[in-house]
């Protein structure tokens, strides 16, 4: 009984973190990694954004016109076509270009921050992923891309984005 109390009383605090919500996003996950496909969809669904689900970057491009999606989620290393090869074809397709991308990978170091940069991704979120801070990186993606790239106006309510990470401004 006093451990239920307590849990209740944690997860009540003012202090305690709390992903902003994702109402009404399309969001396209490609991930090759099924578990992490599995776990990024629940958290992305749990916060009310529509999930489309590729196994590889192939797949991925395949579905861009049902998914039509406000932001894309990418790992980098995968079979088939990558993370990397995937942007190339994203940004060379003149309908798609204006497409957020979000790199989310294992690889942390200074040379992969620069590629993803150089490639045309929109922000760099490293593995094991916060999933708070990866909500707050869609949002602050999503707020800095101009309307006009994009093509259509947001379905997203908000405009705020929240606490930094490593995402940057395209």
């Amino acid at each position: 009984m006093r451990v239920a109390t307590a849990m209740v009383m944690v997860s009540s605090l003012p202090c305690a973190r709390r992903a902003p919500r994702l109402d009404g996003l399309a969001v396209l996950v490609v991930e090759d990694n099924a578990d992490a496909r599995e776990i990024t969809r629940r958290m992305l669904e749990a916060e009310g954004a529509r999930v489309v689900l590729a196994g590889d970057g192939c797949q991925g491009l395949y579905l861009l016109e049902e998914a039509a999606p406000d932001v894309i989620l990418c790992d980098l290393r995968m079979p088939n076509v990558d993370g990397i090869e995937f942007t190339r074809r994203l940004r060379a397709n003149s309908r798609r270009a204006h497409l957020p991308v979000i790199a989310v990978t294992a690889l942390d170091e200074y040379p992969d921050y620069l590629r993803t940069w150089e490639v045309g991704f929109d922000a760099h979120v490293v593995k094991p992923v916060d999933y708070d801070l990866l909500a707050v990186t869609i949002l602050r993606v999503l707020q800095t891309r101009p309307l006009s790239k994009r093509g259509r106006q947001r379905r997203h309510p908000r405009r705020s984005g929240g606490a930094g990470g490593t995402e940057r401004a395209a």
